[in-house]
């Protein structure tokens, strides 16, 4: 349990470093995404005209899903958030119905800009470099 306590610590340090930067330009946040969970294929592309593409494979039902909708940035309390209109989450603890979606985007120190699917879990789709 000690070993966890660090990383706990070290993840929220660079969460909270990252999200304190400032706002975020809607062409950074423009991309090809991955889900880190590692749980099933979950990939997200956000593109430059406020739409986006989530393309899932559900294991509940063995299908793969694709379905897409509109995103806007917020920069609001010191936090830049994404703000999709409409999302289904590749995860079934989440449930299976359309909801509208609102995260956080951290610019991490080093490595990909990420959007948080849920943050207490250290859940996020990390930007692609391709």
């Amino acid at each position: 349990m000690i070993k966890y306590k660090y990383e706990i610590l070290l993840i929220t340090f660079i969460t909270l470093i990252g999200s304190c930067s400032g706002p975020i330009d809607e062409s950074m946040v423009v991309g090809k995404y991955k889900a880190n969970h590692n749980k099933c294929m979950d990939n997200l592309e956000i593109k430059s005209d406020g739409s986006f593409i989530h393309h899932y494979y559900n294991e509940k039902d063995g299908k793969e899903h694709t379905h897409g909708g509109r995103w806007r940035l917020k920069y609001e309390n010191g936090y830049n958030n994404i703000l999709f209109n409409t999302f289904f989450s590749a995860l079934p603890e989440y449930g299976e119905n359309s909801f509208g979606f609102g995260t956080t985007v951290i610019k991490p120190i080093w490595g990909n800009l990420r959007i948080y699917i849920d943050p207490d879990l250290n859940y996020y789709y990390e930007k692609q470099n391709n």
